[in-house]
Parts: C-alpha cells; sequence; structure tokens
C-alpha cells in the first residue's frame, strides 16, 4: 500500500476591489462629460477621443475645404458626406448643452423619401473659413393651424463666437427667405431671449 503524501498549498489572497470601489475609480471629465477609468490605457485613449471630438465643435479652427466657399454653405442630400459631418457635428453640440434625446442631423446626409419631400436642409454658417454653427430648416404641416410653411428645426453657435453677432446678422435674411417662419419647440433660454428681442418668428411648440 501506497504511503499517502499530503501537499499543503499555501492560499492565494486575490483582492478584489468592491462594486463601490470600482465606481469610485471611474472619472468624469469636468469639460466633456465622458465616464472613464483614468487608470486604464484604453479608457484614457477613449477619453482623449471624445474630448477632441466634444471640443471641435466648440471651438473651430479654420478649415481649408471652406475656402473655396463664400459665406455661408447650404448642405442638402446632394453635399458631400464632410460638409454634412460638420453640421452634425454642431447638431451634436447642441444636444449635450442642451441634454435633447437626438441629433437632428444625420452625418452621413442620408435623407428619407418623408424628410426630401420636406426639402429638409443645413446652412453652415462660415465666417473667414471656419465653421461657427449650424442651421436647419424643412417644411412641415402643422395640423394644430391647418397651414403649412418653414420651420427652423435647430440653430447653433460655437462657444467662441456667440455674443459677436453671428445669428443677428443672418435673421433678418431667414425670415424673408422662409417667412412665415416657426421655431421648433423645446427652445433653449438663449433662443428665446433671442426670439423675444428679435421676433419675426411664429413660435409653434
Amino acid at each position: 500500500m501506497f504511503n499517502e503524501i499530503i501537499y499543503s498549498i499555501p492560499a492565494i489572497k486575490v483582492r478584489i476591489p468592491s462594486l463601490k470601489q470600482q465606481i469610485l475609480n471611474h472619472g468624469a471629465c469636468d469639460v466633456c462629460g465622458c465616464l472613464y477609468v483614468p487608470q486604464i490605457a484604453e479608457n484614457r485613449r477613449f477619453h482623449r477621443k471624445h474630448h477632441a471630438e466634444h471640443l471641435r465643435p466648440r471651438f473651430p479652427k479654420p478649415n481649408p475645404r471652406l475656402a473655396d466657399y463664400s459665406g455661408d454653405v447650404k448642405v442638402d442630400a446632394s453635399s458631400p458626406r464632410w460638409l454634412h459631418q460638420l453640421v452634425y457635428d454642431c447638431a451634436r453640440a447642441l444636444k449635450r448643452e442642451e441634454r435633447y434625446d437626438l441629433v437632428q442631423w444625420d452625418k452621413r446626409g442620408d435623407i428619407e423619401a418623408s424628410d426630401d419631400k420636406r426639402d429638409i436642409h443645413a446652412f453652415l454658417m462660415v465666417e473667414k473659413s471656419t465653421p461657427v454653427g449650424a442651421a436647419s430648416f424643412s417644411w412641415v404641416t402643422r395640423e394644430e393651424c391647418g397651414d403649412s410653411g418653414w420651420c427652423m428645426n435647430f440653430v447653433w453657435v460655437a462657444d467662441s463666437w456667440r455674443k459677436k453677432g453671428m445669428l443677428s446678422k443672418r435673421w433678418a435674411g431667414w425670415v424673408a427667405k422662409y417667412a412665415p417662419l416657426s421655431v421648433e419647440h423645446p427652445l433653449s433660454d438663449a433662443m428665446e431671449s433671442f426670439l423675444d428681442k428679435n421676433g419675426g418668428a411664429c413660435n409653434y411648440p
């Protein structure tokens, strides 16, 4: 009969952070709001990309591709995708700023049949080859009034170009072009203040 040999293996202690500790190790960027774990390299790379995308439309730089355009650029279904991306960046910045549920533009420029009938389009606001904001318009039927007309779906101006008359100097032209113009709700406090001061649009919810 073989003698029984018993080996004693010391226990290996593995420290597993509690759920509370794991949550506390997550960081939230004060600027872009990105949630990430600073100790993980992949998370840091993700945050850097997200942070840059967040700041790009808010503090825009001159875009060489816009040098060939004079004034604002109309963006519709026939426009190249890079122009749709610039409008999308503005719409996404508005979503984040106002905490909306959806981005009010498609970065790929895909216009559905129903949207094509509404002639949905945007104007990329350009100053010295710099995309400083965007505004979107479409033809809508207002069932509560039994009529149709143009509606401004959204408008947004980059942080570094605010309080410089970017919207004011374009407003009269838009009101004349799209009269009678309505503005889609909800409205930001800044937009409500602007409309109270400048008028020219019907506030349909």
